[in-house]
């Protein structure tokens, strides 16, 4: 086993160096991951020049202070200057390079892993300092791909190398895929159930589930959620309009009515939190569950200790959110059944640095 190690060479501090005296740069993209590229060249970059949004022509705005369509820069911009992309969406990024790299010799990714409109600064020396702490995570993982995922993925946060993450660890399915499909699941608890999107995944791949528990705290996705669930038929679901935690308590919320709703202090609603072990009790069988809850995902299977270490569900659980997920979560569910009871696995399911799943898939 090739041991894990931490890089602390981010390319794209090299790349920043070189453009950092450009008269001008040209940023393709218009939406917010853009802006964050455009942060990150002023404050890490020290770029103090000229940036101009390209955008595609169907985006275009005339109102928009510099940004101009992309068939002015092809009529008359200089082609050798900079061109960052503002794409989060990587598959785009090279179906651009192919189609426009004899035009425009000197593109650009920086590839940013953000998170609730954050930039997670995933501090190389820091990681480095954690390196051993990393490595026990690694340690536990049961085959070559998820340790090879864990590698480059590192790779990609501290040194900017996101190329070899996605052309060999991207996996398009997420949750119940290659890794999940074979077993024998009855009850589905989706926490962060958004719109039922992965619902819809989990009834095609299991279709002979008994009950589907969706925890969804965010009014708007859950009318979507309940929209969906009618139009597609989907049988045997409640849906608990709740948040899940260590505790039940009441907590800040911010509903943004999409997949990143939050709990946090700058929320502007209330909810109610619930735990996990509470909503488990009424589960039938052998139950799968899925987390994906912008960062509480650690304090929420703090409140599962009962269900994982006395009914051992099958678990799905993003590592994403935080620097220290790698760390903190796969080692408390590890530290929390003991050994012997599951195999875990990692999966890259992402356009961007988002997307990365821990699984823990019962031995029985």
């Amino acid at each position: 086993m090739v041991p894990l190690r931490i890089k602390t060479d981010d390319q794209r501090m090299e790349i920043l160096e070189k453009i950092r005296d450009c008269a001008r740069v040209y940023l393709w993209g218009g939406g917010s991951y853009s802006r964050t590229i455009a942060e990150y060249l002023r404050t890490a970059g020290g770029y103090s020049g000229q940036i101009i949004s390209v955008v595609d022509d169907a985006y275009y705005a005339p109102e928009r202070v510099d940004t101009i369509p992309f068939s002015t820069y092809l009529e008359s911009c200089d082609h050798n200057a900079p061109m960052v992309f503002g794409f989060y969406n990587y598959p785009a990024i090279l179906e651009k390079r192919k189609r426009w790299s004899n035009v425009i010799p000197n593109m650009i990714d920086f590839h940013l892993a953000v998170v609730n409109g954050k930039r997670l600064l995933w501090d190389p020396e820091l990681a480095k300092s954690r390196e051993a702490e990393y490595a026990r995570t690694c340690d536990i993982l049961s085959d070559e791909r998820s340790r090879r995922t864990m590698q480059l993925y590192l790779n990609a946060a501290t040194a900017g190398q996101f190329h070899e993450l996605f052309t060999e660890c991207f996996e398009e399915k997420a949750y119940f895929n290659r890794i999940t499909c074979g077993m024998k699941i009855d009850t589905l608890i989706d926490c962060g159930a958004f719109d039922g999107d992965s619902i819809h995944d989990f009834v095609s791949v299991f279709p002979d589930y008994e009950q589907i528990i969706a925890v969804e705290p965010d009014p708007v996705n859950v009318e979507k959620l309940l929209e969906r669930v009618k139009e597609e038929r989907i049988r045997n679901v409640k849906i608990v309009r709740m948040g899940v935690g260590s505790a039940h308590q009441t907590l800040r919320f911010n509903a943004s009515g999409e997949s990143n709703s939050y709990i946090g202090e700058s929320g502007d609603s209330t909810i109610q939190i619930t735990t996990p072990d509470d909503i488990s009790r009424e589960a039938a069988g052998n139950i799968f569950v899925k987390m994906d809850i912008e960062g509480a995902e650690l304090d929420a299977l703090k409140g599962a200790r009962e269900l994982l270490s006395k009914r051992h569900p099958a678990l799905a659980i993003c590592v994403y959110h935080k620097e220290e997920d790698l760390i903190t979560i796969p080692q408390f569910i590890q530290e929390t059944v003991g050994d012997g009871v599951y195999d875990y696995y990692l999966g890259f399911h992402g356009l961007d640095l988002a997307e990365l799943v821990f699984y823990a898939v019962p031995k029985e």
